[in-house]
């Protein structure tokens, strides 16, 4: 259990790495929206809207996959919750169990103890 938490909090890292890279290039491609509508006022036109149209094609898959991104992310967050409460229940339980023998073996001891006491009087 706690190797397949170790695996999911790797998987968690790994896709907010991933998650932080895609932000990086969609803001690289808004600046080079803003970069390109600066130039618009100089150069060919056709050129600046051909650039600034691709620019944004590119914003819009980066955008996607971030989205999905982040439902991975969600995913992920779920499964870690779930393994921790199910941890949280399994400790419970032992410690239940653990309880229980403790009060058995403390009544079989008194038990015990009471027995040996009334063999001493007799």
């Amino acid at each position: 259990m706690e190797m397949k938490m170790e695996n999911t909090f790797d998987e968690l890292e790994a896709s907010i790495e991933k998650t932080g890279g895609r932000l990086e290039d969609i803001a690289t491609n808004l600046t080079k929206c803003d970069q390109f509508s600066e130039a618009m006022a100089g150069d060919d036109e056709t050129e600046v809207v051909e650039g600034l149209l691709q620019t944004v094609k590119q914003v819009q898959t980066d955008y996607k996959t971030f989205r999905g991104d982040l439902l991975e992310l969600r995913e992920l967050q779920k499964q870690i919750r779930c393994e921790l409460q199910m941890s949280a229940h399994e400790l419970q339980n032992r410690l239940l169990s653990l309880r229980l023998r403790m009060q058995s073996n403390q009544s079989v001891s008194n038990t015990d103890l009471d027995t040996a006491y009334g063999t001493y009087l007799h």
